[in-house]
């Protein structure tokens, strides 16, 4: 199971992959981006959750 942290401060999203413990630093400039990159995430997270 796959598990995450989110931290966003200052333009930056922070995401934590517990299983493999790497860190991926996206740094962000705008909202949208943020929302493309979130929207990216929670698809992935779901596609994750439905192969296993």
């Amino acid at each position: 199971m796959q598990s995450y942290t989110i931290i966003y401060q200052e333009g930056v999203i922070i995401l934590l992959n517990q299983d493999v413990l790497q860190k991926y630093y996206i740094y962000l400039k705008s909202e949208l981006c943020f929302a493309a990159c979130l929207y990216l995430f929670l698809w992935n997270s779901l596609r994750y959750r439905g192969s296993r």
